[in-house]
């Protein structure tokens, strides 16, 4: 089968390559902010505040034309100093945006800005970009750029890899990254499951210690990082939020027509800036680290693993007395966990293991099923219910424990059930709790009451 990964390096440009990045930046910054305005233009002309239906939009949008390269580059010279496929790019992601907007995946789409996050692709690369005896990346216009990396991984030394395009981009901390974007053959693994529940794991989501599994443990060597630094990012965000600003002679900072703050810029903001850049992009990259290594331990350790599948935006809100929406008490420690990283990361991994991944249904009744008999109470919808007795078996749970039994004991059913009818496979498999492969539909109903039904009766059996 053929998989697509990325290799990400860190660059280290000349001060005269970093004038050429700079360049190259700002015009495919300059191509997609153009794509945006006359996309804006088309839409305020030819169908704001007309009375249109649907189909009568597709056809209207069907007639807007855009500025081609070739055409922006006639009317903006400085246009024609950069590679011309990273205009190309600019105006395809533009597009992509669109797509994706009119589908309804994402929302609509903003000018881009200056500050922040940088980047620009660019294709036609030559047979080999990373030549590993130099430390150095060859990119079209821009030639050979220094790069620093201990050892490259198998995967990309391998034969038959091809190589797509290179991504750079520039942080806000003011670092360089090359991502290359590869594509290679691999062989399909056949994944497997003994039937022995040592070999499988259920983990349910815990805001304070990542997961809870199965076994009553927590995740191990877990450090809710951001929780222990938020002293520090709130005094670097008030410094900063102080500096640069423009103030009359009495020193008081002075607000334009709107009401807004007029800033300026100064020095002393932008190492500010720099400072909590910087502690931001630590914090991340020790998220990024322990959902890498907590990921690879669990593929490599169990053959069944069972999740959860949360809609955390959702639980990150809470309402008032008022009914009015609010951010929940607890909604830093739930975005801190990054659990949609820790499933997705985990999902991917497990296509190089023999380990399968059963995504629950959001609708699963994980904390609310006893996992000795399978009697559903209630009560546990009130999150302060932290321990609760079995009204029908007389069996004391702890919530979080009860939880990640049932999703490791729906996790065995699905596998049992999906190899008796299917057999063993070898092909990457997303199975999900209400019934479906590789779809993430929210149906419970009767077959999900069937699943729930045989996985209690096979438990009570063991």
């Amino acid at each position: 089968m053929k998989i697509t990964r990325c290799l990400k390096i860190r660059l280290y440009p000349t001060d005269d390559q970093k004038v050429l990045f700079a360049k190259i930046f700002g015009c495919r910054r300059f191509v997609y902010n153009k794509y945006v305005e006359q996309r804006e233009q088309f839409y305020n002309e030819n169908i704001k505040n007309k009375n249109l239906s649907d189909k009568e939009k597709k056809q209207v949008y069907k007639l807007f034309k855009y500025k081609t390269e070739k055409e922006l580059k006639a009317e903006f010279n400085f246009l024609s100093e950069v590679p011309s496929t990273a205009l190309q790019q600019a105006r395809g992601d533009a597009e992509e945006a669109y797509k994706q907007f009119f589908s309804g995946k994402k929302g609509k789409p903003h000018f881009q800005k200056k500050t922040g996050w940088q980047s620009f692709r660019l294709t036609m690369l030559c047979a080999k970009p990373v030549q590993e005896f130099n430390q150095t990346v060859m990119l079209p216009v821009i030639k050979e750029v220094k790069y620093r990396n201990s050892h490259l991984p198998k995967w990309f030394k391998q034969k038959g890899v091809e190589y797509k395009n290179i991504t750079v981009s520039k942080t806000p901390s003011n670092k360089y990254f090359a991502s290359i974007c590869c594509v290679y053959n691999s062989a399909e693994k056949e994944k497997s499951y003994s039937g022995s529940d040592s070999q499988a794991i259920g983990l349910d989501f815990s805001p304070k210690h990542c997961y809870i599994d199965s076994n009553n443990n927590n995740a191990p060597n877990y450090i809710p990082v951001k929780q222990r630094l938020h002293k520090k990012i709130a005094h670097l965000q008030r410094e900063l939020a102080r500096r640069g600003l423009k103030r009359d002679g009495n020193n008081k900072p002075i607000n334009d027509k709107d009401g807004n703050l007029i800033i300026v810029g100064s020095k002393n903001r932008e190492k500010t800036r720099l400072k909590l850049a910087r502690l931001e992009e630590h914090i991340a990259n020790k998220r990024r680290d322990y959902i890498e290594k907590e990921t690879l331990r669990l593929v490599t350790s169990y053959e069944v693993i069972g999740l959860e599948t949360l809609n955390i935006k959702g639980l990150m809100k809470s309402k008032n007395k008022e009914g009015k929406k609010i951010k929940h008490r607890n909604a830093r420690n739930y975005a801190d966990v990054s659990w949609s990283k820790f499933n997705d990361t985990l999902n991917w991994k497990s296509n190089f293991h023999n380990c399968f991944v059963v995504n629950a249904d959001r609708w699963f009744a994980s904390s609310q099923l006893c996992n000795g008999c399978g009697y559903k109470f209630s009560g546990t919808k009130d999150l302060n219910c932290r321990e609760w007795v079995c009204p029908q078996c007389g069996e004391v749970h702890n919530r979080d424990h009860n939880a990640a039994l049932n999703l490791r004991n729906n996790a065995i059913s699905f596998i049992k059930e999906l190899n008796s009818t299917v057999g063993t496979t070898g092909d990457y498999i997303l199975v999900y709790a209400c019934g479906e492969v590789g779809c993430r539909k929210t149906e419970t109903s009767m077959k999900q009451e069937e699943i729930n039904a045989s996985c209690f009766k096979e438990s009570n059996v063991a």
